[in-house]
């Protein structure tokens, strides 16, 4: 299963949805920072589950059966669209600059937190969720690597 098609599943379900470098979060909502399911993306079959404290009206079965459809899925073969930083500052002589995080805020270098990892449908579905977000931030162009930075491969 691709990744886009997961997120667009989960979403479907009621559910939000961020993909970092480490794994792809599940949480209730945008709000609450707990994610309630983290699908590695190291290697194949990893999933962890923290349904505690959590309202049992959403149907978590059918979002463990996508999470194992989509985690067993070989890692080279979930990938379908360009994953790139947001930075929102030039650098500078120090080389700190400001990155967008898909949680609705921005990390700088100096801080050292990992800038937030986007492809263009979680990009847009993040100036859907944070519309106060648009009126500062482009369209997605992968010919501006100024702003849209492609995240190297390993």
């Amino acid at each position: 299963m691709k990744t886009s098609e997961f997120i667009k599943k989960v979403e479907q379900l009621g559910f939000y949805v961020i993909v970092q470098d480490d794994a792809v979060y599940v949480m209730i909502s945008r709000f609450n920072k707990h994610w309630i399911m983290r699908i590695g993306n190291d290697f194949c079959g990893y999933i962890q589950a923290d349904f505690n404290e959590v309202e049992w009206k959403y149907d978590f079965k059918a979002l463990y059966e996508l999470a194992v459809d989509y985690a067993f899925t070989p890692i080279k073969e979930r990938g379908d669209e360009a994953k790139f930083y947001v930075r929102l500052s030039p650098q500078n002589i120090y080389d700190n600059c400001s990155w967008l995080s898909p949680l609705g805020n921005w990390v700088t270098n100096q801080n050292q937190l990992q800038p937030g990892i986007f492809t263009p449908t979680s990009y847009s579905a993040f100036l859907n969720a944070f519309p106060e977000w648009q009126p500062f931030l482009p369209d997605y162009d992968s010919e501006n690597r100024d702003v849209f930075v492609p995240v190297e491969d390993d």
